[in-house]
C-alpha cells in the first residue's frame, strides 16, 4: 500500500506578518528586517503588499493567514489607527489561535509602550482628538498594547551593530516557526523512524564535508514523503535550500538548463542570473540543502547538481530515484526506504479505510484473527 502524498493544503499563506509604522521604519529598519527574514526563506508579509483601497477585513484576513507576527513598535506607531487595528487583531489571534508574536521595541522604551508614557503614548493623552471616530476602540487598543509589551521580545540596542540585532530576531523567528509548525508525522505509521534514519545518513551536524545521499525505493513506498519531512524539518538551518519536485515531470515542460537556472536563483536568492558561471562561484559561499525528486537519468544529476567541488562544506544533497545505477559514483550513501512491516501496513490501512469515529475496536481485531485461523484450517482440510 502506498503512503499518502506529501503535499497538503494549509490555511496559512505566509509565515510572518510584520506590523510597523511606515513613516518611521519602512525605508530603514523594517526594510532591513524583511530582507533578513526573506534571506532565510521566511515568507514575510507586510501591509506594503496590500493594494490601496483595501479595507481592514483584508488586513485581518492576512494576519489570520500568517503563522505569527512581528510588531515593530516605534515612536509614532500608536499615532496610526491602522497600526492599532493591526495590533488588536494580532493579539486576538494570539489569544484564540496560538498565533506567535515577537515584539520589537525600536528606539522606544518598553515601559512607555506598556504604560503609554512619553512620545509613544502621547496620542492617548487626548484620544478623542487623535482617534476621531474610533473612540469606542481605545480601551481595546490600550489592552492590546499592554499585552504585547509583556510578551518576550527585543529592545533595539544603541550600542551594537544593527546586523547582529536583525540576526537575533531572524533566529528567534525560525525557532518560533518550527515550534508552531512542526512536521506532522504522528499519523503516518513508520514514517518517523524512516525520517530519523535518513537524517542520520545526512549527518547534519558535520560541516566539514559536502554530503550527497540517495533515497532509493519502489514507486509508492514513501521516498518523497520521507525526504520531504527531513527537508522541512532541517532546511532553515541552511543559507539556501530548494526541493525540486518531480524532476522527470518538470522536463516534460522545461529543459534541464532552465531547471538549473531556476535552482540557482532559488538557493542564491536572486531573481535572475546575469552570469551563470559567475553565479556558480557564489555556491562556495553558502551552505545549501538541495533535494531532487524523481530523478530518472544521470544527466539530470550532472546538470542540476554538477561537481561537488563547487559547493561549500556543510552542503547536503538528496537524490530521490527508483534506479540504483544512477547513484553509482554520485552518492556518498544510499537510504533504501523499507517496506512497511505487517503492523505498520495494518495501521496505514485503518488510517485510510476508517474514520476516527469508526476505527475498529479491540474486539474487531480478535474476531478478524479468529476468522483468519478458521479459514486457514478449512483450507488445510
Amino acid at each position: 500500500m502506498a503512503f499518502p502524498s506529501s503535499s497538503s493544503s494549509s490555511k496559512h499563506q505566509s509565515d510572518v506578518f510584520v506590523s510597523f509604522r511606515g513613516a518611521d521604519t519602512r525605508n530603514t529598519f523594517t526594510s532591513h528586517l524583511l530582507k533578513y527574514l526573506r534571506g532565510k526563506g521566511i515568507d514575510a508579509f507586510s501591509d506594503g503588499k496590500l493594494l490601496r483601497g483595501n479595507d481592514l477585513s483584508v488586513l485581518y484576513e492576512r494576519i489570520e493567514q500568517s503563522k505569527m507576527s512581528i510588531v515593530v513598535f516605534s515612536e509614532n506607531y500608536a499615532n496610526s489607527t491602522w497600526c492599532m487595528e493591526e495590533l488588536w487583531k494580532i493579539m486576538q489571534c494570539r489569544e484564540k489561535f496560538d498565533h506567535g508574536v515577537i515584539p520589537v521595541f525600536y528606539k522606544v522604551k518598553k515601559s512607555d509602550v506598556e504604560t503609554l508614557k512619553g512620545t509613544f503614548g502621547a496620542p492617548f493623552q487626548s484620544p478623542k482628538e487623535s482617534f476621531k471616530g474610533d473612540g469606542h476602540k481605545i480601551e481595546e487598543w490600550k489592552e492590546a498594547l499592554r499585552a504585547a509589551s509583556n510578551v518576550l521580545g527585543f529592545v533595539y540596542p544603541e550600542d551594537r551593530p544593527e546586523t547582529e540585532f536583525l540576526d537575533e530576531i531572524t533566529k528567534d523567528t525560525l525557532r518560533m516557526l518550527n515550534h508552531l509548525s512542526p512536521c506532522e508525522t504522528s499519523g503516518l505509521p513508520g514514517i518517523e523512524l524512516r525520517s530519523k534514519e535518513l537524517e542520520e545518513l545526512l549527518m547534519f551536524g558535520n560541516d566539514e564535508c559536502v554530503r550527497t545521499i540517495g533515497v532509493l525505493g519502489m514507486a509508492g513506498i514513501g521516498k518523497t514523503l520521507v525526504a520531504d519531512i527531513v527537508y522541512k524539518r532541517n532546511c532553515r538551518q541552511f543559507d539556501g535550500y530548494n526541493f525540486v519536485d518531480d524532476v522527470d515531470k518538470e522536463l516534460e515542460w522545461h529543459q534541464l538548463c532552465h531547471l538549473r537556472e531556476k535552482l540557482l536563483c532559488k538557493v542564491l536568492d536572486v531573481e535572475k542570473l546575469n552570469d551563470r558561471a559567475h553565479a556558480e562561484n557564489y555556491l562556495r559561499n553558502k551552505k545549501l540543502f538541495i533535494v531532487l525528486d524523481n530523478v530518472t537519468d544521470k544527466e539530470q544529476i550532472d546538470v542540476l547538481i554538477g561537481k561537488k567541488s563547487v559547493y561549500r562544506k556543510g552542503t547536503r544533497i538528496v537524490i530521490i530515484t527508483r534506479d540504483k545505477k544512477l547513484l553509482e559514483n554520485k552518492a556518498d550513501a544510499t537510504y533504501v526506504v523499507p517496506r512497511l512491516n505487517d503492523k505498520e501496513a495494518m495501521e496505514l490501512f485503518c488510517l485510510s479505510a476508517f474514520s476516527d469515529e469508526l476505527y475498529p475496536s479491540q474486539e474487531f481485531w480478535i474476531y478478524l484473527k479468529n476468522l483468519y485461523i478458521m479459514l486457514k484450517v478449512i483450507h488445510q482440510l
